[in-house]
């Protein structure tokens, strides 16, 4: 077990599907050295891959219902009758979830009054954290450290989106009640305590909303998203950009990333039910657009998605990590990114800020997804060019955050710009109180920095956040 006093709490981790990238590096002379652990992969880069369907996707014995018509008929005998159960009612959405191990059980429910069409529940990979071996090293600290959170200052984040300009206007999201739908969390983080709602939640069979680690190969990417957003200005670690805002941790998906979309889908119910202002989903999938299977589930998961925004609830999303440019391939669909009523964030991020503190902390990163009709807006995610750092540390360009073993994780991905933005919209949550979904977008779109070209291009979206901005 790490601790939070240790110094080697300080940890890097490896780069995710549409989640992270993780990094190490060695010491330099003018900085403190202190010693590390570090978690680490071999560095790894998105940039040329192209979208193709998420690998390892996995039939599970749950079949969506769907109706012929707006609304399903009671049927409940008929599942029965086909050697099943009701699994979940969604009949907000017009559509039930059965379980079955029935081989023919879609072919007798097809022919069922009422229904049109029977599909088999899927389990898909929507974080994909490989193995990692740990290594010892040595992270650097500088001597001079602006805010009273010890690791304050490794946060260049928090200076790209103007936040102490919020906290210092007493503004800090008290008030605002961010869903984040992910795998599992570290529900006991010193920087987290008291952070996570009552209502938080789990979705997964077979797992509890604590993130379990027994092999040691999994990252809690749930804690390290949740403390982006809400890390507590407690005087240890780091802090989140909304460090009063409340947490309902909602997990949707196992610790080691998969979920199915039945699962996925009760998660943004449950954040509609518990009038959750933001949702926030760092994660993701690419499926096939026009595969009649997969059309009805990624069509259920929008039912979704417009049904928490018709509650109320900005759904803020995690754009991708492909390096794919979004307006060009049209035969993919990236789940959620790509559907309506969403925000979808690209990363940025520095290169060099080791080496220079005042470089360029907005520079698009290269991992991210992109794409004038994709992007909405920006946020840090972090960046890297390893040629910049032949002796190391390129890992203090991507964002530090709270992981699981109550540590601190150097990771990078649009899985870390999309709770930047989320904390900003709590932000102006906790300014203005609760709102709904087109207001709050607006408030936040009309708040960001204009970079790259005039007005929405395809790097920034509409611009990078600016925490300053939002609550004036």
């Amino acid at each position: 077990m790490l601790h939070l006093y240790r110094k080697s709490s300080l940890k890097t981790l490896p780069l995710t599907f549409i989640a992270c990238l993780i990094i190490f590096g060695s010491c330099k002379k003018d900085l403190k050295r202190v010693e590390d652990t570090v978690i680490s992969d071999s560095p790894q880069t998105a940039a040329g891959r192209s979208a193709k369907t998420s690998d390892a996707v996995l039939p599970t014995d749950n079949y969506f219902i769907f109706p012929t018509g707006d609304k399903l008929p009671d049927i409940n005998n008929s599942i029965i009758k086909a050697k099943g159960k009701v699994f979940k009612d969604f009949s907000n959405l017009g559509i039930i979830v059965a379980n079955s191990k029935n081989p023919a059980f879609i072919a007798e429910m097809e022919k069922v009054a009422g229904v049109r069409k029977v599909v088999q529940d899927v389990k898909v990979q929507f974080l994909n954290d490989p193995a990692y071996k740990q290594v010892a090293t040595k992270a650097l600290l500088s001597a001079t450290n602006p805010y009273t959170n010890p690791y304050y200052f490794l946060q260049w984040s928090m200076k790209a989106i103007n936040a102490e300009a919020a906290w210092a206007a007493g503004y800090k999201g008290s008030g605002a009640r961010v869903a984040v739908l992910d795998n599992g969390f570290e529900l006991n983080h010193p920087d987290l305590a008291g952070r996570f709602s009552d209502l938080s939640k789990n979705f997964v069979p077979g797992e509890t909303l604590q993130f379990q680690n027994p092999t040691g190969t999994y990252f809690s990417h749930g804690t390290h998203v949740a403390g982006i957003i809400a890390a507590d200005d407690n005087n240890i670690g780091v802090i989140g950009v909304a460090p009063e805002a409340e947490i309902i941790a909602i997990k949707v998906l196992s610790d080691g990333g998969r979920g199915t979309f039945s699962d996925l889908i009760d998660g943004i119910i449950y954040a509609a039910q518990v009038h959750a202002d933001i949702a926030n989903m760092s994660l993701g999938a690419y499926f096939q657009r026009h595969d009649g299977n997969n059309s009805e589930l990624i069509t259920s998961v929008q039912k979704a998605i417009t049904y928490a925004t018709q509650k109320g609830v900005t759904v803020i999303v995690a754009a991708g990590n492909d390096a794919a440019n979004r307006n060009k391939d049209g035969s993919m669909i990236d789940l959620p990114a790509d559907l309506a009523h969403v925000t979808s964030v690209s990363a940025t991020g520095p290169l060099g800020w080791a080496l220079d503190q005042s470089t360029n902390l907005d520079v698009p990163a290269f991992y991210s997804n992109y794409g004038q009709s994709a992007i909405d807006i920006s946020a840090p995610g972090g960046n890297v060019d390893f040629s910049l750092y032949p002796n190391g540390p390129w890992f203090y360009d991507l964002v530090l955050s709270t992981a699981n073993d109550g540590g601190y994780y150097f990771a990078a991905g649009t899985s870390q710009a999309a709770p930047h933005a989320s904390g900003v919209a709590a932000l102006i949550v906790g300014k203005y109180g609760h709102m709904a979904p087109a207001e709050l977008r607006n408030k936040l779109y009309h708040s960001v920095d204009d970079l790259g070209k005039p007005g929405k291009d395809a790097y920034y979206g509409r611009g990078r956040v600016n925490a300053g901005n939002a609550v004036k």
